[in-house]
């Protein structure tokens, strides 16, 4: 997908579980959408008491995938 933003961090599984699941004061969730088994977007949520967070949302500009996600 980094061809459509121009510059763009490599999110790769190893990146993303660095990143987020390995982060013991903020647990979360990766979500993913994928389109035929290809992966289109992700969504990173946390739980933080009674409040939801949105930590990262990345992919293809597209409104029923992000509407998705969220």
């Amino acid at each position: 997908m980094s061809a459509g933003y121009g510059v763009c961090l490599f999110r790769s599984a190893e990146y993303l579980n660095w990143r987020f699941h390995a982060n013991p004061l903020a647990p979360c969730e990766i979500l993913t959408a994928r389109r035929e088994g290809k992966l289109v977007g992700f969504a990173v949520t946390a739980l933080h008491e009674e409040n939801g967070s949105m930590l990262g949302l990345f992919g293809e500009i597209d409104e029923r995938m992000v509407g998705s996600l969220v």
